[in-house]
């Protein structure tokens, strides 16, 4: 097919587009320039059927009548930007027509890609591109690892973003709540291609580890350098426990892979200073805003228990572990491990600790100052150690070795917090403390904040359930359909695509996926047998339904055969007999047949026959093919 040529170009100024709009490639024209580009469409389109026409007249005039004229659009239109002053040159695909005239808007990546000055002039000329087949990127730092998924990050930013690649120049790709860099190093068939409607392999090259200081200074420039250096991250072995420390405030971060489906434990061992940990599937980095558990208890034996039935747990997943300091006297040193929920181990502990709170004895009596049940033989001497030793705080009831540990027992006045006093200036910050959320509102404390966060944050990073690509949640969708279904706008936008049915060839929508599938599982559920089968378990013939073979037995023409006689029976009594004296005989003396497998549970949970007879014929008796035909074409077999 032959590429359209569109003879359009113009000298504009350039302005800067639009904000939320600068992510791609994509430019904004002015108005007076769509005519022309239709015009040199419909030119293209006439040239077209002219050459038709010619063709089918040369072979004798028995070609297809043309169809009516129709305004012809070929998407998508793509433009070659040029700053004639430096030479350097760029593509671009177009947003909207909507710009003043003389005027061009453009991202301010492309500004710096062309070197423009405020208010410069460029040169834009129509130029159609070829669709790309291949891409070679070079990521600019070592950060791109984190990636997890490279098929969906691409994909859903390309198809959001760009009309166009060019080569040498940086794309800016989100993933999560960070933004990695790739260097378009080589692209087939051409140096600029179109990336709309084309199926592209991506070939990832090394990253660039070292830059000339040239290069360096016009990335800095550019404002298109290296990702900022990500923390480092520690990987950690289920099982083996790991002492490290963290500076005053500081913060360290982990990583480790659970393969299995089954509950884990991340315990942590205090030994000096205080702090919090927080675990995260999608987060590198948790912290108090971005997590997916958390433990902020005091003590110095801390645990935090994951359930393999939690609706965020993932097996054969990386999980990641913040650890942070808290307070300002001293660094925060642990030991941390992770491994196998143990939960005879745990109910062990929580049985030992109750069992050394009272006496049970039939003669116990309780000590009126710590509330224990003591012997009665040794309730004397308890009270004059209890009363010497023991402070029983009024307020919750808890009892105090007299000295330090009363004095530094500690009592909320917000709530009825307690306990000792290191955690008074924690309890605060968290509990008691405004804490704001990215998205801007402001929370009483962060427990509450943890809540917003894990629900209905627009800010919380998830997977797309479409494109899964990880990206903020944003906002739930306004239409009726999609806020039936709880999608956000951004699922909603990528739902809305369509796939080709492999059964039925319709263009279904993706979020309509699901139901259309199972409108067809309804059907086929539905289906009658390919044929009337005889009503003899054994036998696999159809059913003599037509001529004089038809009987009431609904039986073929072999097995009725037997029991057919010529003496009139108006009321099917001989016939009877003679069916009952064949039950007979075969219950008597069986059919002598080895291959006979006529038992009582034969059927239970088969197809039928004649399914099986279908299967065979539709697969040209390839057996290897029959069951996956069978699940998709006949009816689920009934015990």
């Amino acid at each position: 097919m032959p590429q359209r040529s569109v003879p359009w170009s113009s000298v504009l100024r350039v302005r800067p587009i639009p904000s939320g709009s600068d992510k791609g490639d994509r430019i904004v024209l002015p108005s007076s320039v769509l005519p022309h580009l239709l015009d040199g469409d419909d030119h293209h389109h006439n040239n077209n059927n002219n050459n038709n026409d010619d063709d089918d007249g040369g072979s004798g005039g028995a070609g297809l009548s043309a169809p009516p004229h129709t305004p012809h659009t070929t998407a998508p239109y793509t433009f070659e930007l040029t700053n004639e002053e430096t030479g350097r040159a760029t593509h671009a695909g177009v947003l909207e027509f909507s710009a003043q005239e003389g005027t061009v808007c453009l991202p301010r990546w492309m500004w710096r890609s062309l070197d423009v000055a405020e208010d410069g002039r460029i040169a834009v000329r129509a130029k159609q591109l070829p669709k790309g087949t291949w891409a070679q990127l070079q990521p600019l730092s070592e950060q791109y690892r984190h990636i997890r998924d490279y098929r969906a990050a691409f994909e859903a930013h390309l198809r959001a973003c760009h009309t166009t690649l060019t080569v040498g120049e940086t794309i800016a790709v989100p993933y999560g709540a960070d933004v990695y860099e790739f260097r378009v190093r080589a692209l087939k068939p051409a140096d600029a291609i179109v990336v709309v409607d084309t199926d592209l392999t991506v070939e990832l090259e090394g990253p660039a580890q070292l830059l000339s200081s040239d290069d360096r200074a016009r990335e800095h420039a550019a404002g298109t350098g290296a990702e900022e250096a990500a923390p480092e991250t520690t990987l950690l072995a289920v099982g083996v426990p790991v002492k490290d420390r963290a500076d005053i405030r500081g913060r360290r971060y982990y990583r480790f892979v659970w393969r299995k489906r089954a509950d884990m434990v991340v315990r942590l061992s205090v030994q000096a200073g205080d702090g919090d940990y927080y675990v995260s599937i999608l987060d590198k980095t948790p912290d108090l805003l971005n997590h997916t558990w958390s433990n902020w208890a005091g003590g110095r034996e801390r645990s935090l228990h994951i359930a393999a039935r939690d609706p965020a747990f993932a097996e054969n997943e990386t999980y990641f572990i913040g650890v942070h300091a808290f307070g300002d006297k001293e660094p925060f040193v642990y030991t941390l491990l992770v491994d196998e929920h143990a939960e005879a181990e745990e109910e062990q502990a929580s049985t030992g600790a109750a069992s050394t709170a009272t006496y049970a004895g039939e003669d116990a009596e309780q000590c009126a100052r710590c509330l224990a049940m003591v012997p009665a033989q040794a309730i004397r001497l308890h009270r004059g150690f209890c009363e010497r030793n023991n402070v029983r705080c009024e307020q919750c009831g808890r009892v105090t070795r007299a000295g330090e540990e009363t004095d530094r027992h500690w009592h909320c006045r917000e709530c009825d917090e307690c306990g000792d006093i290191a955690l008074a200036e924690k309890h605060r910050y968290l509990m008691h403390r405004l804490h704001h959320c990215t998205c801007g509102d402001a929370y009483d404390s962060a427990v509450t904040l943890a809540r917003h966060r894990a629900t209905d944050c627009a800010e919380r990073l998830v997977h797309c359930r479409y494109c899964r690509n990880l990206l903020p949640r944003g906002k739930l969708a306004t239409e009726p359909h999609s806020r039936l279904m709880g999608l956000t706008e951004h699922e909603a936008y990528c739902g809305g695509r369509t796939i080709t049915c492999a059964q039925c060839q319709m263009a279904v929508r993706l979020h309509d996926v699901k139901v259309h599938m199972q409108l067809h599982d309804a059907a086929r559920e539905q289906r009658p047998p390919p044929f009337a089968r005889c009503r003899n378990d054994n036998c696999t013939r159809a059913r003599a339904d037509h001529g004089p073979a038809r009987n009431v037995l609904d039986l073929c023409e072999a097995c009725f055969g037997p029991l057919w006689s010529s003496v009139d029976d108006p009321d099917r009594q001989k016939l009877v007999m003679r069916v009952a004296r064949r039950y007979h005989l075969q219950l008597m003396d069986g059919c002598e047949k080895h291959s006979c497998h006529n038992e009582a549970d034969s059927r239970m949970a088969a197809y039928d026959v004649a399914w099986l007879i279908e299967a065979l014929k539709q697969c040209d008796d390839d057996t290897s093919k029959v069951d996956t035909w069978l699940r998709q074409n006949a009816p689920t077999p009934k015990c």
